[in-house]
């Protein structure tokens, strides 16, 4: 099931727990949709509550290219997270058809703007009050294999289009997800709070 990988591979990767929300069974089934790209490889790291039913869902599927590396979630092995997903040429977040992935944000899509990763998630409220589609990260439809898989090609296909969501997508959070900016907001909402009060 590992492929072999060499540096003309075109990385499409994922990094986070295996719990329903995240969609993990959704990716892997995407990937089963892009089997005729060689030179798209998948980078599946994390471990928890799915990973055992979705290593044996990606085997069943005969999913060529991919390789899961569950320990990089261990505490001692973090460290070397960030140098591994810099090589990404895309991230993945949230797929799963729970009503939490409506109302969520995943780190990791935060993760991905300030290393200037293209993200594709799925389309949610939550997503829309802070990104746009096609300028600092690309959408897709929720638990929807199909979507996911059109949505990596367009990707692939477009060094434009991943260009500007690299820059894009890293002005927004340097603009406005630093812990300094979020800093500055939190002392505005405190300091109108006290005002309100006095």
């Amino acid at each position: 099931m590992r492929g072999r990988r060499d540096n003309k591979d075109f990385i499409v990767g994922y990094w986070g727990g295996y719990i329903p929300l995240h969609g993990v069974e959704f990716m892997l089934r995407a990937f089963k949709h892009l089997e005729k790209y060689d030179d798209i490889y998948f980078s599946m790291i994390g471990k928890g509550q799915t990973y055992e039913k979705n290593l044996k869902l990606a085997q069943e599927l005969n999913i060529k290219n991919i390789e899961f590396i569950p320990k990089l979630f261990l505490k001692k092995d973090l460290e070397k997270l960030p140098e591994i997903i810099s090589n990404f040429d895309i991230g993945l977040g949230l797929f799963g058809r729970s009503i939490k992935t409506l109302l969520a944000i995943p780190n990791k899509v935060f993760e991905g703007l300030a290393m200037k990763i293209p993200m594709i998630t799925s389309k949610s409220p939550a997503i829309n009050e802070l990104l746009s589609d096609k300028e600092n990260i690309i959408l897709c439809e929720r638990a929807n294999p199909k979507s996911l898989a059109k949505a990596i090609i367009r990707l692939k296909e477009d060094e434009d289009l991943i260009s500007r969501i690299k820059e894009e997508g890293f002005k927004l959070f340097k603009n406005y997800l630093t812990s300094k900016e979020i800093g500055k907001k939190l002392i505005n909402v405190l300091d109108g709070i006290i005002r309100k009060g006095s």
